[in-house]
């Protein structure tokens, strides 16, 4: 890089200065490729080490949106691997020179950068493997079309032995014709061991498709706390009043999908300040993970704040009206 710099502003001094400036500058480049041919700061080891952890970070920067982002990166990143070498970015072009300039030395150093780059990904391609083995495990036995009848007007399912982690519901419903039932539903909870909590999961509303067969999915991150999956199908309002029914279930599926340390700390924080706002004692709808800001509440308007307010206020009406006497009495 260096040598490339100089040859660019000798031609252009070449332009405007005579013979004897021009002279002095090659004499002056000379002397730099004569003193860069000693040894350099970093030896063939460090030199490759330094090479890999550059294009680590490289791969990394391709992640990133923004030109302004990656330039910024860019710059913080690099300068930390010249600060772990213990030199400067002038010094890290003195070394390229060195090491491009003897080819056979240089394409052995890259032979090995390669060589190290490709057994990381490697490794990092089975561990995400090994991660992602379960994504495609489905925790429901039940393969077969399922199909409801006046006789059988609904059907739940149970999963027991879960673990912590994001779990991912989805099937296939269709009516062949249409029937009685009023607000045709999915309902889902997660039950702890014990059978003391309850983790219910947003319901799905089920309308009388008899043109096709629609999908119907939700996503819900839950603790250790539960270990019991129970999906009820096709619940309605009017169960009793329901005469005929003829529907098809197909593709019932609860897979667990692979997500990182960082979205599983997000979801677990998530699902922690949902408690909280709810309360333990509370069992409400949770938000679902694929889409929180569609299942949050509305806000709580004021006439249902003044009604929440009022065993408070009430508690404090005599004290407050006491004081008020007293103040009274005090002015008199």
């Amino acid at each position: 890089m260096i040598l490339f710099s100089l040859r660019s502003f000798i031609k252009r001094l070449e332009k405007s200065y005579n013979m004897k400036h021009n002279i002095l500058i090659i004499s002056l480049l000379i002397i730099l490729i004569g003193c860069s041919t000693g040894k350099p700061i970093l030896d063939e080891k460090r030199f490759t080490s330094l090479l890999i952890d550059i294009h680590t970070v490289d791969a990394e920067m391709t992640t990133l949106g923004s030109t302004i982002d990656k330039n910024k990166n860019a710059y913080t990143y690099y300068n930390w691997i010249y600060d772990k070498y213990g030199i400067t970015s002038a010094q890290f072009d003195t070394c390229i020179y060195y090491y491009t300039s003897r080819p056979e030395l240089y394409l052995r150093i890259y032979e090995t950068v390669l060589d190290t780059l490709n057994m990381r990904l490697t490794y990092q391609n089975q561990e995400l493997s090994k991660l992602r083995a379960d994504d495609s495990v489905n925790y429901f036995t039940v393969q077969d079309s399922i199909f409801l009848t006046k006789d059988t007007l609904s059907r739940t399912f149970t999963v027991d032995s879960l673990q912590s982690g994001l779990y991912t519901f989805s099937v296939f419903i269709k009516f062949n014709q249409k029937d009685d039932g009023k607000d045709n539903r999915i309902t889902s909870r997660f039950i702890s061991a014990d059978n003391k909590d309850t983790l219910n999961v947003r319901t799905l509303n089920v309308p009388q498709d008899t043109i096709r067969s629609k999908k119907y999915t939700w996503s819900q991150y839950v603790d250790s706390v539960y270990s019991r999956l129970e999906v009820e199908i096709l619940k309605a309002d009017n169960m009793k009043a329901i005469k005929s029914r003829d529907v098809v279930i197909t593709d019932l599926n609860l897979i667990k999908p692979y997500i990182s340390n960082k979205k599983r700390e997000q979801q677990e924080q998530l699902l922690k300040s949902e408690e909280r706002r709810q309360g333990k004692t509370v069992q409400t709808e949770k938000l679902d993970v694929a889409n929180p800001a569609l299942e949050l509440e509305p806000p709580v308007s004021m006439h249902e704040e003044h009604e929440m307010l009022q065993p408070v206020l009430k508690k404090k009406l005599p004290i407050t009206k006491e004081k008020e006497k007293e103040k009274a009495k005090k002015i008199d």
